[in-house]
């Protein structure tokens, strides 16, 4: 039988220590981000649920909330109407710079996708965009 020869090769110190510190305080880490994403997502609850037109359902997961607007379909935005969650998520892009994902791909045309997986700051500052361009809309 061939004797076969394997070469170890070391890990880098520097992985070894991050996989230890992984290793000891991950659970605390974890419950430290799903504590926070909490916080985005019930903000995010409330601001949506706070503009006519609008409303969303609490998720209890992942990290995005699926905005209804069907209350807002049919409504204008500079003469163009916004007849699903593609013109909506257009219009909103090109106006007001936030971006958000047309529900249609995932089997709703009268919602939107929104991600809570960035700042507080962000959540605010994009809804207070969505709340002022869905106030510029026109019958």
């Amino acid at each position: 039988m061939e004797t076969i020869r394997m070469t170890l090769m070391s890990v880098p110190i520097s992985s070894a220590m991050a996989a230890a510190t992984a290793l000891e305080n991950g659970e605390k880490q974890i419950a430290a981000m799903v504590a926070e994403f909490s916080v985005r997502r019930d903000m995010m609850f409330e601001l949506i649920n706070g503009i006519k037109g609008l409303s969303v359902v609490k998720p209890e997961g992942a990290f995005y909330a699926l905005m209804n607007i069907s209350g807002v379909i049919g409504k204008k935005y500079n003469g163009r109407v916004i007849d699903g969650s593609g013109a909506f998520s257009e219009m909103l892009l090109e106006s007001f710079k936030v971006a958000v994902t047309p529900g249609k791909a995932f089997g709703s045309d009268c919602h939107v996708r929104l991600s809570y997986a960035t700042s507080r700051e962000n959540i605010k500052e994009g809804l207070k965009r969505i709340a002022d361009f869905v106030s510029s809309l026109t019958d």
